[in-house]
């Protein structure tokens, strides 16, 4: 299938503001501020719009002041004010931000001290030496293993630097205090089933990258895939590191993470006897200069300077290989819920082929699977118009 179905369909698939009360002028009494305050996800989990983080920032500072030691209240209160002025282009926060979530943790010191989970953790998200980063991340695990705050980056930094009993330790307790959905973890093993052997997968995030390695490590599923995730390769050493190891010839154009559709542009030049792949969760736009070459084999588009039938690979690993129990069940959390919108566009290009070959009862089912797994009504009603014009 030529890419521009497939770039169609990931068009039609691409936060929320939420509104806050007026604050009130009068002091408020702790049975209000309870009713009002959220915890605090991190973005990875669920981004909410910036006035959301400037409400509960408000709420979560009356629960401050009414109780100044409670550890848990300035941890939220210090994540809805990063979160009010952090930037999710960039995944970073805005300078002024810096300074005052600088300030709030002088004060959290002086009130709680620093010999807890939470405190350590803030100073880990504000440092910028990757030393004291990591001892930071590490002393908040040691005060409060269970906290799963910090597994994903303390996987992180055992991948960085090569240390494997630590990646390992870490993916292990993920699995157990089940830290990922069933259905992030079914997206994921299909996400597996959909590269080539002894392929090469470039990720962008936390619940692209973390859920294949544990399925890897602690269940042995298709090992022989090597997981790059984007973020990582922006350090210059590991970078040179793995692509040592798989055989990939660096380039001097753009950069994985500042300048990815350049990039990526030239790495794939360089190196056209590599398999390597891209999962449908990566910007379209770190891929627009390889359109022409991308061809939909599951949950990933597989780079091939040399055309070939992808829709009969395709068939037989929806068909063969991919975990389809419960697909279209209630998913346990938003994040789960965005991932599934790519299943979609996968059983929209396998529904027209369906189509084609004549396979009416097929063509039905994967048509009734992919609306039922493109999200919001407005997606649907798009998804539908493509099939309306496709399925003739």
């Amino acid at each position: 299938m030529r890419y521009l179905i497939v770039f169609l369909l990931l068009h039609l698939f691409s936060g929320d503001i939420y509104s806050q009360s007026a604050r009130p002028s009068t002091v408020n009494s702790l049975s209000e501020i309870n009713a009002r305050i959220e915890p605090i996800a991190e973005p990875a989990e669920e981004l909410k719009g910036a006035a959301h983080y400037q409400g509960q920032k408000y709420w979560w500072a009356q629960k401050v002041r009414l109780e100044p030691t409670n550890t848990k209240a300035w941890y939220n209160y210090f994540q809805a004010t990063r979160l009010a002025g952090f930037n999710p282009q960039s995944k970073t926060v805005y300078p002024s931000t810096q300074q005052e979530l600088q300030q709030l943790l002088q004060e959290m010191e002086r009130k709680c001290g620093t010999q807890n989970f939470e405190f350590q953790y803030l100073t880990y998200l504000q440092e910028s030496d990757p030393t004291a980063q990591y001892q930071h991340l590490q002393f908040a695990f040691q005060l409060d293993p269970n906290r799963t705050e910090t597994y994903d980056d303390l996987a992180a930094f055992a991948e960085k630097n090569g240390n494997r009993e630590e990646r390992l330790m870490v993916l292990t307790r993920m699995h157990r205090q089940s830290v990922y959905s069933a259905g992030i973890l079914q997206y994921n093993r299909n996400v597996l089933a959909s590269v080539d052997s002894n392929g090469i997968v470039f990720t962008n995030g936390n619940y692209d990258t973390f859920p294949l390695w544990l399925l890897q490590e602690i269940d042995g599923v298709r090992p022989d895939v090597r997981v790059l995730n984007l973020d990582l390769l922006a350090d210059e050493a590991y970078r040179r590191k793995q692509y040592d190891a798989l055989g990939i010839t660096e380039v001097q154009t753009g950069h994985p993470v500042t300048d990815k559709a350049n990039y990526f542009a030239a790495l794939v030049v360089a190196n056209p006897q590599v398999p390597l792949h891209f999962g449908l969760t990566l910007d379209r736009g770190a891929i627009r200069e390889l359109k022409p070459q991308l061809y939909l084999t599951g949950l990933v588009l597989r780079y091939s300077p040399k055309g070939f039938n992808n829709l009969d690979l395709l068939q037989r690993r929806w068909e063969q290989s991919f975990d389809r129990e419960r697909l279209t069940a209630q998913a346990a959390n938003l994040t789960e819920q965005n991932l599934k919108k790519n299943y979609a566009v996968m059983l929209a290009v396998l529904c027209r082929h369906y189509h084609e070959l004549g396979n009416t009862s097929a063509t039905e089912s994967t048509r009734e699977i992919a609306l039922k797994l493109a999200g919001a009504p407005s997606r649907q009603v798009r998804l539908q118009t493509y099939f309306e014009q496709n399925l003739r």
